[in-house]
């Protein structure tokens, strides 16, 4: 399972999820509003995304 980068909820990949290809990578969403709200700045949630990361370490 993946995890939305918006919102952090648990999303199954299938075709039927939406997803989107940034920067050569994939991302996963759990809804469509997840997805625009990510098209509209992605840095700034691969920016939290990251900070989360650091901050588990």
């Amino acid at each position: 399972m993946e995890h939305c980068i918006v919102c952090g909820m648990e999303v199954k990949v299938s075709n039927e999820a939406e997803s989107m290809n940034y920067e050569n990578k994939i991302f996963y969403f759990c809804t469509t509003l997840c997805k625009v709200l990510f098209e509209q700045e992605p840095k700034k949630y691969i920016d939290a995304g990251k900070e989360t990361k650091s901050e588990e370490e």
